[in-house]
């Protein structure tokens, strides 16, 4: 059911996957024919974790992630995914003068192609307020912008993290950043200027006209389709630099559908957030959430020593500031659906 239906805009740049499997809580017969059902189910599903584990704890680009899971069952979904805007956060040490310049510009000039937040690893509450004097003078939106913590944004998962000061460039990134693009711009700092106001205004409308230009190739560069190392060639080549060090890799985000979310997405869930912590983050949800895990999964995931404590129908929306990297139905009606 679940991959029949209309997705959320926000699975757009998840690696999109349709495991059909069949339903043991549909089976009609002995208690024994049931549990027989389940127990085929959650070894099916195990086989299907263990090789995304290795999949994904290995050193090898997309397509041969997807060939090596279509392999063992997996069928890729390409169609019906509308393309969403690569989030962007931009960092500077106290995060009120280069990173908030860099938000504001994105937001107002790519607002189509990229989704910008700003933030800071120790926040000074306040935004300068002569960032905010020249970004108005150049016709750019202010409202809302703030001074706040990177660690904010743990939940908000950047596809690509900016720094925008060599401070915050020398520092050990929080584990969370560790599938973002990482750059470095190397800005320098505007409030620092002293002279005549003229001189001060020169420094802000340079930096400005400057992140414009950067911000005008990447938008090219993420609404164009080539591949991750041709992106990263062309923004060094306007002169981003490419952080490849300090970053802690990351589980992958797992989101498994079906409509309901009380039987297959839910074994699922439970089945890889066991077997494969290191490698997987899992979660569960549905188009049409019933609102109650089914009692036979709790039942044979506990026979298996699965762990069942959290595990709970829930809605696909719940997961929006989650950003999953790959999204799974496990029914056929989930798989259809327009993402």
């Amino acid at each position: 059911n679940a991959a029949g239906e209309t997705c959320p805009v926000w699975f757009g740049k998840a690696i999109r996957l349709h495991w059909a499997l069949k339903d043991p809580s549909k089976v009609e017969g002995s208690d024994e024919e049931k549990a027989t059902a389940f127990r085929q189910t959650i070894d099916l599903v195990k086989s299907r974790v263990k090789e995304m584990d290795a999949v994904f704890g290995s050193d090898v680009d997309e397509a041969e992630k997807i060939a090596r899971l279509e392999a063992v069952g997996a069928k890729h979904v390409t169609s019906k995914i509308e393309p969403a805007p690569v989030k962007v956060l931009y960092i500077c040490t106290h995060n009120r003068c280069r990173s908030i310049l860099s938000e504001a510009i994105s937001n107002y000039t790519s607002a189509k192609t990229i989704e910008a937040r700003s933030a800071g690893s120790q926040p000074v509450g306040e935004v300068h307020p002569l960032s905010l004097k020249y970004l108005e003078e150049a016709g750019i939106p202010t409202a809302g912008l703030q001074s706040q913590s990177w660690h904010e944004f743990q939940e908000w998962a950047p596809d690509v993290v900016i720094t925008v000061c060599d401070n915050a460039a020398g520092e050990t990134c929080p584990v969370w950043f560790g599938k973002a693009i990482r750059l470095h711009w190397a800005l320098k700092d505007p409030s620092k200027v002293e002279g005549s106001d003229e001189e001060k205004a020169t420094a802000f409308r340079q930096t400005i006209d400057l992140v414009k230009s950067r911000v005008k190739e990447m938008d090219a560069v993420f609404g164009s389709d080539v591949d991750e190392a041709e992106k990263i060639a062309r923004l060094e080549a306007v002169g981003a630099k490419h952080v490849t060090s300090k970053i802690e890799p990351a589980p992958v985000k797992v989101l498994y559908i079906c409509t309901h979310n009380r039987c297959r997405s839910i074994l699922s869930e439970a089945i890889s957030n066991y077997t494969s912590a290191k490698t997987i983050e899992a979660r569960s949800a549905g188009s049409q959430p019933v609102g109650e895990v089914h009692p036979l999964s709790l039942k044979y995931l506990e026979e298996a020593g699965i762990p069942t404590a959290g595990l709970q129908s829930q809605s696909w929306h719940e997961f929006q500031e989650w950003a999953p990297d790959v999204v799974i139905t496990v029914c056929d009606n989930a798989a259809g659906e327009t993402c």
